[in-house]
Order: structure tokens, then sequence, then C-alpha cells
């Protein structure tokens, strides 16, 4: 195959075909540059490119839903592996608008009922709201990638936000940081459910992959009180995390 593929690339079709698509590649690049981006600085993320590793955009520049720029807070480092198999779901005005609203009604059902936030969680209206659509949006995310049905439910507590196959699935979404990692907290975890960390790049949703909680519960693994006076929880960096294509392949442990 090896082979083959080595030969076909020498012939003049083949060489014309990968011309056109590298001036098209150039040609969308040049349309989503703007006057004020750091072309300096562009450069630079290109030349310091790891070895083993694409520069690769976060939002991408030609989508029919939305179009990233080819700007430098717009690039991140991939290895290949994980450039070409990213888990990445791309959510359209429709689905950023129903997450959003059911969001917004689990916060104002929250405040109907008198039910505070669980684990010693205090903060703002605003902050609750903007969390809870957040966190709708990427269980919504995550049953497009898993290619289930998302049902829109409030306040189920502990229940898993979605089930596939037999599993009991539970999304933990975060803003983009230095070192997000995937929250399992003691109290209220259940054994054998699989946890699933999301980075929220809205409209894009960066799905990073999983855990089984029973890997952690009952030991001192990852276990740290982050230091915001919160009750201590197992905090697993997202790098060690088994990748989301396991997951869809059905060879989960």
């Amino acid at each position: 195959f090896f082979n083959y593929r080595k030969e076909y690339f020498k012939r003049p079709e083949a060489i014309a075909l990968m011309k056109a698509r590298m001036n098209k590649r150039r040609a969308i690049k040049l349309k989503a540059i703007p006057k004020w981006c750091n072309l300096k600085k562009i450069k630079e993320i290109y030349k310091n490119c790891p070895k083993g590793y694409h520069v690769d955009h976060i939002v991408p520049l030609n989508n029919p839903i939305v179009c990233g720029f080819h700007v430098e807070n717009n690039l991140q480092y991939l290895t290949a592996k994980q450039n070409l198999k990213k888990g990445n779901k791309l959510l359209n005005l429709y689905e950023l608008m129903a997450s959003a609203n059911n969001g917004l009604t689990r916060v104002f059902e929250s405040m109907r009922l008198n039910q505070e936030w669980g684990h010693g969680y205090k903060s703002s209206l605003n902050e609750k709201i903007a969390r809870s659509i957040s966190g709708s949006g990427a269980e919504l995310a995550c049953s497009k990638l898993l290619q289930i049905e998302f049902t829109y439910h409030v306040n189920h507590g502990n229940n898993p936000d979605l089930i596939y196959h037999d599993l009991h699935l539970q999304i933990r979404c975060q803003m983009p940081k230095e070192n997000n990692g995937l929250i399992i907290r003691p109290k209220g975890a259940k054994p054998n459910e699989i946890y699933i960390i999301v980075i929220d790049k809205s409209p894009i949703y960066e799905i990073c992959g999983f855990i089984n909680s029973s890997h952690v519960l009952g030991t001192n693994k990852y276990l740290t009180n982050l230091g915001n006076g919160r009750p201590k929880c197992h905090y697993i960096p997202k790098d060690i995390l088994t990748p989301i294509e396991i997951l869809q392949d059905g060879k989960w442990n």
C-alpha cells in the first residue's frame, strides 16, 4: 500500500491535485488574516512548533457555521494523532440557542426550588448562568459526538448526564486554561461511571477524554482541594485521560 501511495503521488494528475488543494488552503488562509493580526507572532508559532506536532486552528478557517481567523490566539500545538483524531464538536446556531435555554432553565428551576449548588459552590447569578449554559452545551456536544439523543433535563441530581449503551456518563465542562483537568468529587460520585471532560471554546467544544470513576474513587489518586476552600476532589490532568475515540469504538475498560 505504501509503495503504491508513493508511486501515485509521482503522477502528474496527483501532483496537480495536491497543488490545487494547497492553493485553495492558501487562499482560505489569506482571507482569514485580518489587518490587526500579529504576523510576526504567527511566524514564531510555526517556527517553534515542537517535533511531532502540528499547528492547528482552534476555530476552523472554513466551516458552514463559523469561520475562525488565522491569528496567533486561534493557533495551538497538537500531536499528529491528536490533530487527526481530536474530538471537537461544533454546535450550530439552533443547538447553541437550545443548550443556552436549557442552561437558563436549570438555574431558574434551582432558584424556584430554593436549591443550592453542591459541594460548597458559591458565586454570583451571572456566573451560575454562564457555567450552566456552558455545561449544557458540553453535554449536547458529547451527545453529537457519540450519536445519541440529547434529552433536555433539569435538576436531576447525581443521575447521569447521558447514557451511552449501558454506560452512565457524567460530563464536566471547563473554560480553557493552562492546567485543565477532570474533576471527580467523592461525595455523590458513583463507581463505574464514565467521566468526560469538555473544554468550552464555544461554538466549538473540545471533548478531551474520559476515565472510569472506579479508577480513583476510594483512593488518594490526584486528590486535592484546589486551594479554593471547597471539599477535596480528584483532579485528573486531561493529558492522561483515555482518548474519547476509544469510547466511540466500544473499547472502553
